[in-house]
């Protein structure tokens, strides 16, 4: 289990979990990861979930997991002019005559991904 604290609303939380017998394992683990950014629009939020395992049902037969889940969306502040970042760093990218700022879009990332990996592998045959 783990704590981070940092710089512009950084928090990072960590917990795992592990289980294991003469014939195999189990790992979990979850992270999840907050930031208020250091320019406007620059937020995060990012959620993980991880699973693996392994098993030997017989002595020639391993099985195995791997599954992953992630969860994130995060802000996006867009590029700036060296006018624009010399005036001021943090901004975001300020709108024009004929486009709105990233602030008044709501720039923004989001995506949710889940793998699963389930590979079986035969014992390896002796000469």
């Amino acid at each position: 289990m783990g704590f981070t604290a940092g710089s512009f609303g950084l928090r990072r939380y960590t917990v795992a979990a592990e289980t294991g017998t003469a014939t195999g394992y189990l790992r979990a683990s979850y992270a999840r990861q907050t930031l208020d950014g250091y320019r406007q629009q620059s937020a995060l939020r990012r959620d993980v979930l991880a699973l693996d395992g392994e098993w030997q049902p017989t002595g020639k037969q391993t099985i195995s997991l791997h599954a992953l889940y992630s969860d994130l969306n995060y802000q996006l502040p867009g590029g700036l002019t060296r006018a624009q970042f010399e005036a001021n760093p943090r901004q975001a990218r300020p709108g024009t005559a004929t486009s709105p700022g990233t602030v008044q879009q709501r720039a923004y990332y989001a995506s949710r991904t889940a793998l699963l990996g389930v590979p079986t592998k035969p014992a390896s045959r002796s000469a």
